[in-house]
């Protein structure tokens, strides 16, 4: 307020400014996630009545979204020929040895990618073998959308 003591606010929530004088007085919101924009001007100046006032801000926030990359690394005697890799239940994919493949436009959170079985061999019995697994998927502030209402 008027670039003086700012005060946090959480999602949809309010706060009153009191003992203002009847005025215009310049209102900024900031401490924005990256991934948020506010509608409209910001800051802004607000005329003030003695009656009092109420300013809306509009925040939007969009989805943040990173990839997943599934690499096999298999070593040893006997090895298949390959892997099927699935993420969260969705379509499988087919993994050759020491390759990788890379699902992208995943939501920023945890996902499950286990490994599927590789392929049947005629071999009597063949060497157990797993891909590894590399995971980087960015951790950062979760998309959310705000309306914070301030009184002055």
């Amino acid at each position: 307020m008027d670039g003086g003591q700012s005060r946090s606010l959480g999602v949809n929530a309010s706060t009153t400014y009191s003992g203002l004088t009847a005025a215009s007085h310049t209102v900024e919101l900031t401490g924005l996630a990256t991934n948020c924009t506010v509608s409209g001007q910001n800051p802004r100046t607000v005329s003030v009545a003695t009656s009092g006032t109420t300013t809306t801000f509009t925040i939007t926030c969009t989805a943040l979204t990173g990839s997943l990359t599934v690499t096999t690394a298999t070593s040893g005697p006997n090895p298949p020929s390959g892997y099927t890799v699935t993420v969260d239940g969705g379509q499988s994919r087919s993994l050759g040895l020491n390759t990788s493949t890379t699902y992208t436009g995943l939501t920023a959170a945890s996902h499950t990618s286990p490994p599927g079985a590789p392929p049947r061999r005629a071999s009597p019995s063949p060497a157990p073998h797993s891909p590894a697994i590399s995971r980087s998927v960015p951790r950062r502030r979760a998309p959310t959308s705000r309306v914070a209402t301030r009184s002055v």
